[in-house]
């Protein structure tokens, strides 16, 4: 954890390079950003159907919880907070990729997974397990993939 004083800091920077992409991608989505309630947030929502919208809430405890193509993970540390702009341009760029991991008999969802390529820094990678599913060893899982297209087009 950073001490305060370096965490705002760094949020300062992030916070302006957000909003630089946000006035960018302007013509191609719906982009609510600001502080609200003691929290940092951004929400995108795309023009076209097929584009990944998300939304980011960065908290001063030093986490953060975001919503990406509908699937929620929370209490994430904010860590590699100069992340958070190359995680939004991947998926703005439509490079994220969502399984949803499941019994090939039952159907049961096991585990969500979310995959977003980090050009030059290799990727985001988002697990959410089902807490109610059995062991994974006594089921075949099928992963029904979900993909996006880009914001601009």
């Amino acid at each position: 954890m950073l001490p305060d004083d370096t965490f705002r800091k760094r949020l300062q920077h992030v916070v302006a390079a957000l909003e630089a992409w946000a006035a960018e991608m302007e013509p191609w989505s719906d982009i609510e950003l600001g502080f609200v309630d003691g929290v940092w947030r951004i929400s995108a929502v795309p023009h076209a159907e097929t584009a990944c919208p998300f939304e980011i809430v960065m908290r001063p405890d030093q986490r953060f919880d975001m919503t990406v193509g509908g699937e929620t993970y929370e209490d994430l540390p904010l860590d590699a907070l100069t992340d958070i702009p190359q995680l939004v341009r991947a998926i703005s760029n439509g490079r994220v990729l969502i399984r949803h991991w499941s019994s090939s008999t039952t159907g049961l969802e096991y585990n969500v997974e979310m995959i977003v390529d980090l050009p030059g820094a290799g990727e985001g990678r988002f697990e959410r397990p089902n807490p109610e599913a059995p062991p994974i060893e006594d089921a075949e899982l099928m992963a029904t993939p979900v993909a996006f297209a880009p914001y601009r087009r």
